[in-house]
């Protein structure tokens, strides 16, 4: 058990400082369509009576859902989290804020444009607020480093998590990170081909799942770079292939009307990683900012 889970353990005024162990609940919610049926059944139960889980042993959880001991311990490791031990407590967090959702995801016929405005930005508000569940900041911070020591960053992804990679590349770019991103997912792959040892794919794709973004990042891999994705929480194709896995929550069905509440997500998360960049070398990050903004506009640097 983690030395934060031990102290919200023995201090249970400290609650509100250790939410970042909290969100047991949206985290099953975000895999279960995947699970296998031992750990399905475990996790039913789970998001049906999550106040009995804290004050139930691992046994009885077992017995009470109908799975076993065994795919207890199967659906914490696939979580990512330490223990059931560990379960429990986030579970109990989640009871403690009164821990409850909405979906906002599904519009249907004849809604009031009011309504579909204050959908759209409730989903919206509901996925950000799952991110910062989902979202390991170690990671965020390896991600960073990963970015930060590599020679060049080969940036892949298509359709909605195209408009995202092509904000990386810009942000990139705009302080002097060598990087390249193009849209057409060939010249992708082709330039994964062309990749060396010291060099960084970062691979984004909600399904974790488009085809050529996977087989981007596989060549890429197979050239020796190091690899980065960014996918919905759970097991993917694509995240199998990461040496750092980054996720956003499930928020949205695969079939949907379009990428909104996961572009958002998915959109923080460069926002995260380049704020952190920046402000490792604020001053020369600073300085590449104002070049570029002073070429773009005709105007001449000030050093």
């Amino acid at each position: 058990m983690s030395n934060e889970v031990k102290t919200c353990l023995l201090h249970p005024g400290m609650l509100n400082s250790c939410m970042q162990v909290s969100g047991g609940i949206i985290l099953i919610k975000n895999i279960l369509d995947d699970l296998p049926t031992a750990e399905k059944k475990v996790a039913e139960y789970i998001i049906k009576n999550p106040k009995k889980i804290p004050q139930i042993k691992i046994t009885e959880l077992a017995e009470k859902s109908g799975g076993s001991a065994a795919g207890v311990v199967r659906l914490c490791k696939r979580l990512g989290i330490e223990g059931y031990r560990d379960l429990q407590l986030r579970i109990n967090l989640d009871v403690n804020k009164n821990f409850h959702e909405e979906d906002f995801s599904k519009l249907v016929p004849g809604l009031p444009d009011d309504v579909i405005m204050r959908s759209i930005i409730k989903n919206n508000q509901k996925g950000l607020g799952e991110l910062l569940e989902v979202m390991n900041p170690d990671l965020a911070v390896r991600t960073v480093d990963a970015i930060d020591e590599a020679s060049h960053v080969d940036i892949y992804g298509v359709g909605a998590s195209g408009i995202v990679a092509l904000d990386l590349y810009q942000k990139l770019q705009r302080i002097g990170k060598g990087c390249s991103y193009n849209p057409d997912p060939h010249m992708q792959i082709t330039s994964a081909c062309g990749l060396a040892p010291g060099q960084l794919v970062f691979a984004i794709s909600y399904s974790g799942e488009t085809s050529e973004v996977v087989k981007a990042t596989r060549e890429g891999k197979e050239s020796g770079a190091r690899v980065v994705t960014l996918c919905r929480f759970g097991k993917t194709t694509l995240s199998e292939l990461g040496d750092i896995k980054l996720y956003v929550p499930a928020s949205e069905p695969l079939i949907r009307e379009g990428a909104m509440a996961s572009r958002i997500a998915q959109l923080t998360v460069i926002d995260i990683l380049f704020s952190i960049l920046v402000y490792r070398d604020l001053d020369s990050a600073v300085n590449h900012l104002r070049r570029t903004l002073d070429a773009v506009k005709g105007r001449t640097s000030k050093n």
